[in-house]
């Protein structure tokens, strides 16, 4: 009698390996437990703090445009029947450009006054506690970039100066926080700031 092989035994189940998750990156930050704000949440902080000057505009440009129409509405519309260049038509644009400048003549102070508020609300703010209300809401704050306090009233003055040239810069100078490895715009490196919040 013939011994028949036996067939090779299965090989044992291998046990899959236990996945651990990898711990959560600590963002880079300036102290233990603090972190530079980024892009995005900065972005969001500046609308909420925009909401009442947003408001304060509309109104301001409304009232503009009525004052607008309110001229036109007292002169008329240009004379039918006469050339750009006939004297009832150069005598027309005389008195819409001479209303329109009694119209608007009270609005510059009114922007004058608006621009201040501005002034006072951001460096106000930044001085006094670090933070604007967008900034309280979302957990930010304006810190000096050499030791972490509060900027006072020269750094946030000049923060302010660094929007202003930000602003014609075409922004470029806020979106450089979304590259620079301490999110400093370059309002925070005329100022010597960083924009913090706790991180975890």
């Amino acid at each position: 009698m013939v011994d028949t092989p036996s067939p090779p035994a299965a090989p044992p189940a291998e046990t899959p390996p236990t996945w651990i998750p990898p711990a959560r990156p600590t963002a880079p930050g300036p102290a233990p437990g603090i972190e530079y704000a980024g892009f995005w949440v900065r972005v969001g902080a500046y609308l909420i703090d925009g909401v009442p000057f947003f408001i304060l505009a509309m109104i301001l440009l409304f009232m503009m445009m009525g004052s607008m129409f309110s001229v036109f509405r007292d002169i008329g519309y240009p004379p039918q029947g006469f050339g750009y260049d006939s004297p009832e038509y150069q005598a027309y644009n005389r008195l819409v450009t001479e209303r329109m400048s009694e119209a608007m003549g009270s609005f510059y102070p009114t922007f004058g006054v608006f621009q201040l508020a501005s002034i006072a609300y951001f460096v106000g703010f930044w001085t006094w506690r670090g933070q604007t209300p967008g900034m309280m809401l979302l957990g930010l704050r304006v810190a000096r970039d050499v030791d972490g306090t509060p900027p006072g009233f020269g750094r946030s003055v000049l923060r302010y100066l660094g929007y202003v040239v930000s602003w014609f810069a075409l922004f470029i100078g806020f979106i450089w926080v979304a590259f620079d490895s301490r999110k400093q715009g370059w309002h925070d490196k005329i100022a010597g700031t960083v924009v913090v919040r706790r991180s975890g």
